[in-house]
């Protein structure tokens, strides 16, 4: 499991009531520690998705 996205559907983590704002951060530290990896990384949905890319679409899209 090497996604944000992948791990919460496995253990339902980020599906409460947060929806992923408390856990996320959490799990993204976890799976680069995992992994090896830097957080910045770890994919939010899946292959090519880092989660840097998602925030940045998101802060875009919010400032329109």
């Amino acid at each position: 499991m090497s996604s944000v996205d992948a791990v919460g559907q496995r253990t339902r983590a980020g599906y409460g009531r947060c929806q992923n704002v408390f856990c996320g951060h959490r799990m993204r530290k976890l799976i680069a520690r995992e992994l090896n990896i830097a957080e910045e990384e770890v994919a939010e949905k899946g292959k090519g998705s880092s989660s840097l890319a998602q925030r940045a679409k998101r802060i875009t899209l919010t400032k329109m």
